[in-house]
């Protein structure tokens, strides 16, 4: 494993990129891995379905604030329709256009309301995007497939993350003159998950070329997570509220995943893998937001915690043995394939819910993939924190790219 300290991060010098120029990309070569068959995804229709505007909530540095509709590979094939936020920087674009960041959010929800474009602060990282927009970079900030629009969200589904990413960027610089057809991708937790699904599946479109992921945070290694968890909260030495706390967050992540997999394996039987107490959660995660859910699951859950030191009430903790779950895992593993582009990880050494351990796992493997991946660590950073600890190094890498 490669670890760069953050000094070292910081010490790559930011420009105001439009006044630079842009230059090759001399780190890594292509656009990614897996790209489909050489036919047309979207059947000859136009990526772009529409324009509306987007106000944001607060004064922030985005000149222009819009809400792209556009056409990706749906996860079950044909084509469906997907919307993103697109935030112009101001001033005049550079030559060549302003270059393009590409966000991903972390988890909100799968129900349409958690849109982060149903918000005006775009999930709370509006003010996070701000240092891009600041330094001339021009921001897509896509909802992810079937979250605010027709169909299911795949909540942690790799390719469906990754096009919904990768198919929104391609729809902007088609639909903007001034945006520029190079591009970079960051994601927190979720959204590094898709970041990562981006950077594996950029290769399929040869209109825009990535040059880069930062990935925050981001969910990998669940299995591995979920037998930590389970012995979290059968660890009765533990404190009540730990035990908890771990244990609403395992049942939250499981519910959204096995949502996911109800949608793309016909052959699984969700009902099946719910306990006797489980029936709230299953039918909250349709219409609620990851707040609620909790909320609603704290009464719940403390009883079980407290009763039998287990959730198997709510939902088996042997769920990851069943053979679709394990098989969808396994599949939507985001350090299973090579990304052709340089690829930073952060992680907080105090986050507890996508554990430094699951991380570290990512990085080796892709590593031993021959990606160029680099792993920047914060001992005092949790999963919240270390979006804003490491804004400055993703900023960094993130310039050097261009």
């Amino acid at each position: 494993m490669r670890t760069l300290s953050i000094a070292a991060l910081l010490g790559i010098s930011v420009c105001l990129l439009s006044a630079c120029g842009g230059g090759d990309i001399t780190s890594a070569g292509g656009n990614g891995a897996d790209p489909l068959p050489p036919v047309d995804p979207l059947n000859g229709l136009d990526p772009v379905v529409g324009v509306t505007g987007y106000a944001l909530s607060t004064n922030g540095a985005a000149a222009v604030s819009e809400l792209i509709t556009y056409r990706m590979p749906g996860v079950n094939g044909g084509v469906v329709e997907a919307k993103a936020a697109v935030l112009l920087p101001s001033g005049p674009a550079p030559v060549g256009g302003f270059p393009v960041i590409a966000w991903g959010h972390g988890t909100t929800g799968v129900a349409d309301s958690c849109a982060p474009s149903v918000t005006g602060d775009l999930a709370g990282y509006a003010s996070y995007l701000d240092q891009y927009l600041q330094n001339g970079f021009a921001v897509i900030a896509p909802d992810y497939e079937g979250l605010g629009s027709d169909g299911v969200h795949p909540y942690l589904h790799l390719a469906s993350a990754g096009r919904s990413i990768t198919y929104a960027v391609s729809a902007a610089v088609r639909q903007y003159g001034d945006l520029s057809s190079r591009y970079a991708v960051i994601g927190h937790s979720q959204g590094g998950h898709a970041a990562l699904g981006a950077g594996r599946y950029a290769g399929e479109i040869d209109t825009i070329e990535l040059v880069g992921v930062a990935a925050i945070a981001p969910a990998s290694n669940i299995a591995a997570q979920a037998v930590k968890m389970s012995a979290v909260i059968a660890d009765d030495s533990r404190s009540t509220a730990d035990r908890v706390d771990t244990a609403t967050k395992q049942l939250l992540y499981s519910a959204l995943i096995l949502n996911t997999i109800a949608v793309v394996d016909s052959s699984f039987d969700i009902a099946s893998v719910y306990g006797s107490n489980g029936g709230e959660l299953r039918a909250s995660v349709d219409t609620q937001c990851i707040s609620a859910i909790l909320q609603d699951l704290l009464p719940t859950v403390t009883g079980s915690v407290l009763i039998s030191n287990s959730i198997d009430s709510i939902i088996s903790t042997d769920v990851i043995d069943v053979p679709q779950v394990a098989r969808f895992l396994e599949s939507n593993e985001p350090g299973s394939t090579r990304i052709n582009v340089p690829v930073l990880l952060v992680q907080g050494l105090i986050d507890e819910t996508v554990f430094p351990e699951s991380t570290t796992m990512l990085s080796n493997s892709l590593i031993q993939l021959s990606t160029d991946s680099t792993l920047v660590e914060y001992p005092t950073g949790s999963h919240a924190s270390v979006v804003n600890q490491s804004a400055a190094a993703v900023l960094n890498f993130i310039a050097a790219l261009f």
